[in-house]
């Protein structure tokens, strides 16, 4: 017994002794300068005889709206928002920066790094530090790029999921009712619609399809709305949806209290199982991608509609058992769904079965709420130039999305009427 307590006392004493190796440093963000040289990404014009444009640098900063992210905290606006909120100047306030700002931590930051750059190159493909010399020449593949610390934003899952953070919103990047409130813009998104507005600063072409696996149009709505699905599910799982007598009602349908008194609006079959007069829940990306389901995988839709009704039906009980639900739902998801609908690639004729399944869901329930609305509207465009990708025929489908498209471009002007006379119009080209 003796000796065995002597071996012990010997190996907390070595144990003690030995030094513990410390974390790695975290890769450095050189900042967007070390991006722009005029041989780089920093060329007044595109290249058409390179492997890059080289224009990407001007592209951002010139016409994208990340590169003028950090500029809007010094408006008129933001200032009234933060002061509302109490959170003082807006370049200084956390809650402002996680989302305005690349802001990695002191350590993490290079000698040109500034955070007046806002969204900058090594916000989406990630610290440089350790590829940026590599990248040009001696990274080949994909998995090379991925090792070295580059984030795989041409992979549309990835990129989905790396943009919900600010777009969406998550525990990293809050999103309240009290923000909205105070006048920030409600979030809205929409992958492909989103990459296509932003502008891209990359050609997909013969050379880029070399170089990376290149996702198409109908892949980046999936993602989006998986991403969109899986955001919103987090944040009520995790607590997000409040402990006190209010919930947080940025997770529930802003539309369902901010709409007009006039015309009609009354949609009693807006959700499953809910009674008239119940404020629904925010969960049109999962209404959307059910509608994927249905076309690509019917035992996969079957089941996201019966739990889509057992969340409802714990909404009716208590917080914390939609809170339970809610991870159920989630976890079900990523374990069983999520898989089987990225499998193999949906045909034109099943896309074109999406589209109308999204428009049969707008037509007979969740259509008079502006954002699904918008997300609708952006689903059509979306998915009737993916049919044309995929070798469908879509020209039919042009003028109905965009009458569709039209009808939700300002809210203050919206007309639920006009909205779903334009709903008739493409379900009519559907068919």
């Amino acid at each position: 017994m003796r000796r065995q307590f002597l071996a012990v006392c010997l190996a907390l004493l070595w144990s003690a002794l030995v030094p513990v190796a410390a974390a790695p440093a975290p890769d450095r963000n050189l900042g967007v300068a070390d991006c722009a040289g005029s041989t780089c990404h920093g060329s007044i014009r595109p290249f058409a005889d390179r492997q890059i444009r080289q224009d990407e640098y001007f592209t951002w900063q010139r016409k994208d709206a990340h590169g003028s992210a950090w500029k809007t905290l010094f408006t008129e606006r933001a200032r009234r928002i933060t002061g509302q909120l109490g959170l003082g100047a807006p370049h200084e306030a956390q809650a402002c920066l996680v989302c305005h700002a690349h802001a990695p931590p002191a350590e993490a930051r290079g000698p040109r790094f500034q955070l007046e750059d806002g969204i900058g190159c090594e916000a989406c493909h990630g610290p440089a530090e350790r590829w940026i010399a590599a990248h040009v020449n001696e990274l080949k593949t994909p998995e090379e790029r991925v090792a070295h610390g580059m984030t795989a934003t041409w992979d549309a899952k990835v990129r989905a999921g790396m943009c919900s953070g600010c777009h969406l919103g998550d525990a990293a990047h809050p999103m309240t009712h009290r923000i909205m409130a105070a006048g920030h813009p409600p979030l809205l998104f929409e992958l492909d619609t989103f990459t296509a507005l932003m502008p891209p600063h990359w050609d997909v072409d013969a050379d880029y399809r070399q170089r990376k696996p290149a996702t198409d149009t109908a892949t980046n709505w999936l993602e989006g709305q998986i991403a969109a699905t899986d955001a919103w599910l987090a944040r009520m799982e995790t607590g997000a949806l409040g402990h006190g007598l209010f919930p947080e009602l940025a997770l529930f349908d802003c539309d369902a209290c901010h709409h007009s008194m006039n015309g009609n609006r009354w949609r009693a079959d807006r959700t499953p199982g809910l009674p008239p007069g119940q404020v629904p829940l925010a969960d049109q990306p999962l209404v959307l991608v059910q509608a994927w389901a249905a076309a690509v995988n019917p035992a996969v839709a079957d089941t996201m509609a019966v739990q889509r009704e057992r969340l409802y039906q714990q909404y009716e009980t208590d917080a914390s058992r939609l809170r339970e639900q809610a991870g159920e739902l989630r976890g079900w998801l990523r374990r069983e769904a999520w898989g089987r609908l990225r499998q193999g690639s949906a045909d034109a004729g099943q896309l074109r079965q999406v589209l109308k399944r999204v428009a049969q869901n707008a037509e007979n329930a969740q259509g008079g709420d502006f954002y699904y609305a918008q997300q609708t509207a952006m689903a059509a465009q979306v998915l009737a130039a993916a049919i044309g990708e995929r070798g469908g025929s879509n020209g039919a489908l042009r003028g109905p999305t965009d009458a569709l498209y039209e009808s939700v471009k300002n809210r203050d002007r919206f007309q639920p009427e006009e909205y779903r006379k334009a709903l008739g119009r493409l379900s009519a080209a559907l068919r």
